[in-house]
């Protein structure tokens, strides 16, 4: 990752998504970029017969002050850092494709029954940011090392991708620990012939035969779930294809584990 962009949400007293970047841009020589978004709504408020009552070009430079407090509290005061006008997901988005960011580091929260359907920002995002990577923070501790990182597959042609793309992120991470890596590949299917051939074939021509790898079957999460426990992941890793519609939001395993999964998670896009 050479161009990292960090979307902290300023009615939030977390820090951890800055802090997460600065981490990660550390830990790979990047460039970082600090946006906060602030809805267009927000900035027209009206009275009696349409009259604005704020000024909305003072309410932007209250939120740019409070974005540069805490760039400037939490790392190098010197960090490039904005705040973006419209739909938080929109602009996000398209801001982090428009300067060629290729990793956007932010928050995700357990969802309510109505996110469930309509989204959350972590999700729009997702979803609008295509061939970027989503790193999700859920650790509390956001400089402690990731030592443990669970890949999790399922056989696709989606899954050489990820193997690469980890395999890549292991060597040239910048730091002396290199990270335990084990590969999961979860099959739904009772008998998991052909998704588990695919899977060993796919492991044996990438640069990770060394790691530990199996397969597992049962339902995608739950079985995720008890992999992220019982490896005690710091790291969970998913690959994500181009869906669209409702898939988003309620059958997407990437997004489900974006919010649900007790460690931090990184989603792999597809370049095509």
């Amino acid at each position: 990752y050479k161009h990292l962009l960090t979307a902290l949400n300023l009615e939030q007293p977390s820090d951890v998504p800055l802090q997460t970047g600065l981490r990660l841009a550390g830990e790979y020589g990047s460039a970082l970029r600090v946006v906060s978004a602030v809805r267009s709504a927000l900035l027209v408020p009206k009275g009696f017969f349409q009259a604005e009552m704020v000024d909305k070009d003072e309410l932007l430079e209250e939120a740019r002050q409070a974005l540069r407090s805490r760039v400037e509290y939490a790392g190098p005061k010197h960090l490039d850092y904005d705040v973006l006008v419209g739909n938080p997901s929109e602009v996000i988005a398209s801001s982090a494709q428009r300067r060629g960011s290729d990793l956007i580091v932010m928050g995700a929260h357990p969802r309510s029954r109505s996110e469930m359907i309509f989204g959350t920002t972590a999700t729009n995002v997702l979803r609008l940011a295509r061939h970027v990577d989503i790193y999700a923070c859920h650790r509390a501790d956001p400089y402690a090392p990731v030592k443990r990182v669970l890949v999790a597959v399922d056989g696709s042609s989606l899954t050489p991708h990820v193997l690469f793309e980890i395999e890549h992120l292991v060597n040239t991470n910048l730091t002396a620990e290199p990270s335990e890596v084990r590969i999961v590949c979860v099959a739904k299917d009772r008998k998991p012939g052909p998704v588990a051939d695919a899977f060993y074939r796919f492991v044996a021509a990438s640069g990770l035969a060394s790691e530990s790898h199996q397969v597992v079957t049962g339902a995608v999460v739950p079985c995720l779930e008890e992999q992220v426990a019982a490896f005690d992941a710091d790291l969970l890793v998913v690959g994500a294809g181009n869906h669209f519609g409702l898939t988003w939001y309620v059958a997407s395993t990437s997004n489900r584990v974006l919010h649900e999964a007790a460690c931090d998670v990184l989603v792999i896009r597809p370049d095509d």
